[in-house]
Formats: structure tokens, sequence, C-alpha cells
């Protein structure tokens, strides 16, 4: 819970993040004790995996587990303060694209499911702007 440094627990989300990801666009599978992060159920008409559940989680949980951000206040307007344009704009776009995946499950999964590379710059994004978030805040 340190600024410019990674905590442990800034560590393990991030390798959470890594492997749910590249389960969310299909390019990585991971299977344990027979439940695998594939897998899905339908929350509110939507399909929700376990990948996409995990990546959420992570995500806000880096958020959550930094001094750079106070959940009781206005958590965007602290990252921008805390955080370069460029930096700041990085970590919208991972949240903007965790919400389009369920907002628009027929177009965003399919685009990066669609071509390997699509699904490995996905994989860089959330794992870009959870190194961002978990170190610089």
């Amino acid at each position: 819970m340190s600024l410019k440094e990674f905590d442990a627990e800034d560590v393990g989300l991030l390798v959470l993040t890594v492997f749910s990801a590249a389960v969310m666009v299909e390019i990585a599978s991971l299977e344990v004790f027979t439940i695998s992060m594939a897998d899905t159920w339908a929350i509110a008409s939507r399909d929700v995996s376990l990948a996409f559940l995990v990546s959420t989680g992570t995500f806000i949980g880096t958020l959550a587990t930094n001094d750079g951000i106070t959940l009781s206040g206005d958590i965007l307007n602290d990252l921008e303060e805390d955080l370069e344009r460029e930096y700041y704009l990085a970590v919208l776009a991972a949240a903007g694209l965790l919400v389009a995946w369920i907002a628009l499950p027929d177009m965003v999964p399919e685009f990066f499911r669609g071509n390997d590379a699509f699904g490995l710059a996905y994989v860089a994004l959330l794992t870009g702007s959870q190194l961002i978030v978990g170190w610089m805040l």
C-alpha cells in the first residue's frame, strides 16, 4: 500500500489478471480442481464467465488496496489528479473494456476473440492498466 512500488497484493492480483484476461479472449485455458475459468453463469440475462469476474475483481481490488485511491471519494477525480493523462486514459480504457464486455456481448468479446493479435492487445491493455494502478497509486 505504498506509492511507486508494488505490494504483494498488487503482484498477486496482476498474475490473476493476466490469466483471466487470456482466458476471456480464448488464447489460454485454466482449470483447477475441475473448475474452469471459462465456466459461465447467466447473470441478468448475460453470460458471465469466471474469468470476467476475476478480471473485474482484480481491477477493483488493485484500486482498493492502494493508498492513492479513497473509495469514499470521487475515484475518477483522484485518478485524474494522480496520474499523467496517458496513464489515466489507459486505466479508463481498461475499465471501459470490462464494462463493454458485458454491455455489448455480441461485439466486444467476438472482436477480441476473432484474432489472436487482438486478444493479445486486450490482455496487454488490462495488464498494463493494472501495472499502472499498482505502481503509480
